[in-house]
């Protein structure tokens, strides 16, 4: 009799974890809101968005439960961080369209979770890159107005700034 209970406890043990393992392995489809940024990082590249865009994407994601679980709990913490740098969004200056479904699907995050992006709404931005290029640059007070005694001596001089080639 002991065998028995037993055993039926190992099975019913057995048949628990076989249930929820395929349970969160389950492929399910998922709509989320996510943030997107499009950054600057360190590739050089300025990148800015059209004002319509409003750094907002409806995401249509099929995975696994646990894998979407983890997926939506980063986007709370935080946003899609798309640059010039990474696939689906271009390297070069001037304006351009970026599909964010290839954006967002060739992000680490999604590529390494196994979830699939399957839509995105809007399903194109518009973003203007430039190059951002470094000056040296003289520094010079203004100080119209400021009564002084004596000369007025900056330091430095001059600066190193960093902006992107249109404001030059």
């Amino acid at each position: 009799m002991r065998e028995r209970v037993t055993s039926y406890v190992l099975v019913s043990l057995v048949t628990f974890v076989v249930w929820l393992y395929a349970e969160a392995e389950t492929r399910e489809r998922e709509t989320i809101v996510a943030r997107v940024q499009f950054v600057t990082a360190a590739s050089g590249w300025f990148i800015q968005s059209d004002e319509s865009f409003d750094r907002r994407a409806t995401l249509e994601l099929e995975g696994t439960r646990a894998s979407i679980n983890a997926v939506r709990q980063s986007l709370l913490d935080e946003p899609v961080q798309l640059s010039p740098s990474m696939p689906g969004v271009p390297a070069s200056p001037g304006a351009a369209q970026i599909t964010l479904r290839d954006a967002i699907a060739a992000h680490p995050r999604f590529r390494e979770s196994g979830v699939g992006v399957l839509a995105v709404r809007p399903e194109q931005v518009g973003v203007l890159i430039e190059e951002m290029v470094e000056r040296d640059v003289p520094v010079v007070p203004d100080i119209a107005g400021v009564q002084t005694t004596g000369d007025v001596r900056v330091r430095p001089t001059r600066v190193r700034i960093t902006a992107r080639q249109s404001l030059w």
